[in-house]
């Protein structure tokens, strides 16, 4: 099934097709310009590390109709002009981005890029239905308890809490982290 839809932007008349948009798997720095529709299967903000009381960033997870994931970051700077516009759990079309890697501690994707916004990127609300609603992607505790296991991606998984520390303030490598331990019954 192939979707068309029609949406107007800067009073121009634009018709997309399924067949016109690129997988999120193809998404790198070396194409020239990419569009996919995806839906936010999470939204959220993070505070200033400074000042908790400004935000620095909004934090996106898309997932196209293949199931495939990338993060998504909106600077402070464009903040205004996405905060009211895009909601969790509904599906957009994106294009013009910047693409980056996907680095650091704590990866939201297994992507080998991430996505920034710019002052040219454009989100428009599509209805589509083919997306699914959720991007779970279960790992058995077997496999996160193996000692090779990357630890660098967040997982999915499903268990009871049973315990929750108070957050632990720590310095590492000259920076400030804070932690939060919490039990976890899995499989039993």
């Amino acid at each position: 099934m192939h979707t068309h839809f029609i949406c107007f932007m800067n009073k121009k008349l634009a018709i997309h097709s399924a067949l016109d948009m690129d997988r999120i798997s193809s998404i790198s720095p070396e194409k020239e310009e990419c569009k996919f529709n995806a839906r936010i299967l999470r939204l959220w903000t993070l505070p200033s590390y400074n000042n908790p009381e400004i935000t620095s960033t909004m934090e996106l997870v898309l997932m196209d109709a293949e199931t495939n994931k990338i993060h998504a970051s909106i600077p402070n700077k464009l903040l205004d002009e996405f905060i009211g516009k895009l909601r969790e759990g509904l599906v957009y079309s994106f294009r013009f981005f910047d693409v980056g890697n996907n680095v650091g501690k704590y990866r939201t994707t297994r992507h080998q890029y991430r996505l920034n916004f710019q002052t040219e990127t454009e989100v428009d609300l599509i209805p589509d239905k083919e997306i699914p609603f959720y991007g779970f992607s279960f790992v058995n505790s077997n496999e996160f308890t193996k000692p090779n296991f990357n630890y660098n991606n967040l997982i999915d998984i499903i268990g009871i809490i049973v315990g929750c520390y108070p957050v632990i303030e720590f310095e590492k490598n000259g920076d400030k982290c804070k932690r939060m331990v919490i039990d976890l019954l899995i499989d039993g």
